[in-house]
């Protein structure tokens, strides 16, 4: 039992459609996301008479906490906390953010560099944009490192606040020559396929002007 506890990281079976493998309980829908015990309509109606929290409530990196836990339980209601992501898990993330920075210091790609040194800042911060586009600019990177809290399938009770994944993939060099002789090639195959002209997909771009005269 405390080994499936280590893997699931709960009393609950991720992989068994998140059912107690140590008492009977079921998992809240907001997980650890919200104060054990909040709701859907609570959330809802707190948002309509507290508009100035709304935004922060409803955010994709910040977990909602009750001012006076165990009220949610009474039917009391108190205020709503809206906790950033960087500071409930601060003691967590403060450390990946130094290894990342640690990471990019031994990289010899310096817009690789760039970027784990950017998602190591957004790891305490919150603001991943800088981090995605300098992701996006890669040219031909070696390595594909995901870490950051994207997906909202944990969210079982409003499906907007994401969950930290990761994932670390090394490009097979030789399975990437052989790809490159495909996609020097794409545009040629294209043109080659047994279907009419007008069907056939193409990477080449083609423009067409019509001239006016007044």
């Amino acid at each position: 039992m405390a080994r499936l506890f280590q893997i699931n990281g709960s009393r609950w079976d991720l992989v068994s459609e998140n059912t107690p493998f140590a008492g009977e309980e079921p998992m809240p829908p907001g997980h650890e996301l919200y104060t054990f015990g909040h709701t859907r309509q609570r959330t809802e109606s707190y948002a309509l008479t507290h508009p100035e929290q709304k935004a922060a409530i409803y955010s994709p990196w910040t977990t909602v906490r009750s001012s006076i836990p165990g009220t949610e339980l009474r039917g009391t209601q108190d205020r709503l906390e809206a906790v950033p992501y960087h500071t409930a898990y601060a003691r967590w993330l403060q450390p990946m953010s130094e290894d990342l920075h640690a990471a990019a210091s031994l990289s010899p790609d310096p817009a690789f560099a760039r970027y784990l040194n950017l998602r190591a800042e957004a790891l305490l911060s919150d603001d991943y944009y800088a981090s995605d586009i300098a992701w996006l600019e890669l040219k031909d990177p070696k390595i594909d490192l995901i870490f950051a809290p994207y997906e909202t399938y944990l969210d079982g009770l409003l499906g907007t606040k994401t969950s930290y994944g990761g994932s670390l993939l090394m490009r097979d060099q030789g399975e990437s020559r052989k790809l490159a002789v495909y996609q020097k090639n794409e545009a040629a195959m294209q043109q080659a396929l047994p279907i009419p002209s007008e069907d056939k997909p193409s990477k080449e771009v083609r423009y067409e002007f019509t001239l006016k005269t007044a």
